[in-house]
């Protein structure tokens, strides 16, 4: 039976658990880097017409009453939300890579210093 010391367990259980967050951060980071490759396409119908329609008009205008836009406009209106949408999806997932990265640039240094020492204990 091998001698389990406290610093033995210390140092063996920070390793497991810096493995885990490691294997957690890489699939959360392979996940993301799929989400940017593989954009999804632009979904139609988010909008409803007539929502879109009140909008264009408060932004345009700052009323909804007494004024009017024509249908291309609203169309226009809903496809440039649609992009912008996406665009920020796109945003948001590059921001999850890079603190994912981050993550891993500190936890993989600490995960390997502890798992050296738990070796040299034996």
């Amino acid at each position: 039976m091998q001698n389990w010391t406290a610093k033995k367990v210390y140092f063996y259980a920070v390793s497991l658990v810096l493995l885990l967050l490691i294997l957690f951060n890489v699939g959360s980071l392979l996940w993301q880097l799929i989400q940017i490759t593989i954009l999804p396409p632009l979904t139609a119908g988010t909008w409803n017409y007539e929502d879109a329609k009140r909008q264009l008009l408060w932004e345009k205008y700052g009323t909804t009453e007494n004024v009017t836009v024509t249908p291309e406009e609203v169309q226009t209106f809903i496809d440039q939300k649609e992009k912008e949408s996406q665009r920020l999806t796109l945003y948001y997932n590059w921001q999850v890579v890079v603190k994912n990265a981050l993550y891993l640039a500190v936890i993989a240094p600490l995960y390997w210093y502890h798992w050296k020492v738990a070796r040299t204990l034996e």
